[in-house]
């Protein structure tokens, strides 16, 4: 249950290894890092008038249960075109891309490529360097205040490591290794290594991290992750509200707690605690654990600035690696109504709950 990863110039303070690594991961895992990474997730909330209301600066609106239903719609048809483009047989089996994925139309496989490339970037993230969730920086850029230097080709992706208590900035990428030369791997590298800062604390390290797809015979899903080191011709980000990240990143359960969607209790065995499952299409679940709806459920109470601040320091508190919590990234099969389904938790305790039949499916 691994995707082997080369890594690259990282110094021992961040990542103390180099050359070809298994990280353990699987398919669900994949599939739950490309909902949770920053794209995916805003894609499904990024007007201002929908999740302003549950960052307590906007009335509610009458539409919102209908717009919970939606975004978690989106979400689970994200899901299964990530389920579509992936095959793993078995946990112990390599992650493969499928022909399903060869066979697309050049522009529709550029989507799908980056897509992969981006759920592989936020599984890298967290496994090697600590982050739980990574932002995507054009996005928040438009949402909540995030300034830089006009005119520069920024990085696709910053989080916070409290591995380390820095910033990364993460240039994510999908390739075939045949279509992917020595200036393009130049040419990410200086995209990587364009923001030297975010509120003042340093970016480091600035990663480039390519997730190779595999072409002809040999279809394993590998990965490249490199760290180009960072420059001194780099820029701050400034980033006016840093208490929404927070709410940004787990709006969609926001909104369905808000629109008071109906939920399963799921027990995990050895594992701490219970999911709480929100309804993902007709056979998925969106869980979280108990310790990130125990803050929701809080900041709700009141939605406020001052609450959004209680409601980011709940939530750092489940991110940190000292956190006493129960909240660590897992993945397991367990049954729900008698169903087998494979189940993927991130640091985040965000929860992705799956059919087995349909994730371990034969494909093309």
């Amino acid at each position: 249950m691994s995707l082997q990863v080369k890594i690259n110039n990282f110094s021992s303070n961040f990542l103390a290894r180099s050359g070809k690594h298994d990280i353990h991961a699987n398919k669900m895992d994949i599939i739950l890092s490309g909902l949770i990474c920053g794209r995916f997730w805003l894609s499904a909330g990024a007007n201002w008038s929908q999740w302003a209301t549950s960052s307590g600066i906007a009335t509610p609106h009458s539409d919102t249960p209908n717009y919970s239903r939606d975004e978690l719609t989106e979400l689970y048809g994200r899901a299964w075109m990530l389920n579509a483009y992936l095959h793993q047989s078995q946990n112990s089996s390599p992650i493969e891309t499928t022909g399903f994925l060869h066979q697309l139309e050049k522009t529709e496989k550029g989507y799908a490529s980056n897509w992969i490339g981006v759920a592989v970037a936020q599984k890298l993230a967290e496994s090697l360097l600590g982050i739980p969730v990574l932002f995507h920086v054009k996005t928040i850029e438009r949402q909540i205040g995030i300034t830089a230097t006009p005119g520069v080709d920024k990085p696709d992706y910053f989080g916070y490591s409290h591995r380390s208590g820095t910033y990364a900035a993460i240039e994510a990428k999908g390739r075939t290794e045949t279509s992917m030369g020595k200036s393009d791997i130049r040419r990410f590298k200086q995209q990587a290594q364009s923001i030297t800062a975010v509120r003042g604390i340093s970016v480091e390290p600035c990663v480039l991290s390519v997730a190779l797809l595999g072409d002809g015979t040999d279809k394993r899903l590998k990965a490249l992750f490199i760290d180009p080191k960072p420059t001194d011709e780099g820029h701050t980000l400034e980033i006016q509200y840093p208490e929404l990240l927070e709410v940004l990143h787990y709006g969609p359960l926001i909104r369905a707690v808000e629109a008071d969607s109906k939920t399963q209790d799921i027990s995990l065995k050895g594992h701490p605690g219970k999911l709480k499952a929100f309804r993902l299409g007709e056979s998925g679940y969106l869980g979280a654990s108990e310790e990130v709806m125990r803050a929701i459920n809080n900041y709700l109470k009141k939605p406020s600035r001052e609450s959004r601040q209680a409601f980011s320091k709940d939530i750092q508190e489940i991110h940190s690696p000292k956190s006493t919590l129960p909240t660590r990234a897992a993945s397991m099969q367990t049954d729900v109504n008698g169903i087998k389904h494979d189940v993927s938790i991130g640091l985040d305790g965000i929860a992705l709950i799956l059919p087995s039949s349909v994730v371990r499916a034969p494909t093309l």
